[in-house]
């Protein structure tokens, strides 16, 4: 089921598929695989975000993000929870990514922490924050030549530069953010870089 939503996310606005979503992680967490609890439920928090899914399924994802242990400040929960409450979660994550920024300053922060950390600033509503963390995001996933999480990464950087009216990094980011999800087949990611 997870593995599908990820792959072929169909119906984002299914309310069962996304409960069932949670039940999955509640159920990964239970097993104490806590990386695999952690990617279904940014499934599911990406799902409410392309979907605008109402109050109660977004808090129903957030609880279960809440619930995993030892991970409140991690760069995935930030995003997770940026994608599945931007405004209840906005000045929380906010407030916690930048304590994040001296690993991006000094380059020792991997792809995935940076790709996190940019999207949880930029959707909470911190594109300046965000930025940084996407620009080398996106310089590590070039050279390793991960195109799915490139595509992602560039386009969040291109709204991000839209929020800041920097066209010259927008306009070049949407384009090749929007291509490579394109081919990736990432149709959500088209729309967001579209928009």
């Amino acid at each position: 089921m997870w593995l599908d939503q990820e792959t072929n996310p169909g119906r984002p606005n299914d309310a069962a598929a996304l409960r069932g979503l949670t039940g999955l992680a509640d159920q990964a967490l239970k097993d104490c695989d806590y990386d695999l609890a952690l990617s279904i439920l940014d499934t599911a928090a990406l799902q409410c975000l392309e979907a605008g899914h109402d109050k109660d399924l977004r808090q129903l994802v957030v609880a279960a993000i809440e619930a995993m242990p030892a991970r409140s400040a991690s760069p995935q929960t930030l995003a997770a929870l940026a994608l599945a409450d931007p405004d209840g979660q906005s000045a929380m994550i906010i407030r916690e990514v930048p304590r994040l920024g001296q690993r991006a300053e000094h380059d020792t922060a991997d792809a995935d922490d940076s790709l996190a950390a940019g999207v949880a600033a930029t959707i909470a509503g911190d594109p300046e924050t965000g930025a940084a963390f996407l620009a080398s995001a996106i310089t590590q996933l070039r050279v390793q030549g991960r195109l799915r999480l490139l595509a992602r990464a560039l386009v969040v950087q291109a709204l991000g530069a839209t929020c800041r009216s920097d066209w010259n990094v927008a306009i070049p980011a949407a384009e090749e953010g929007i291509r490579l999800a394109r081919e990736t087949e990432q149709p959500v990611f088209v729309t967001i870089g579209v928009c």
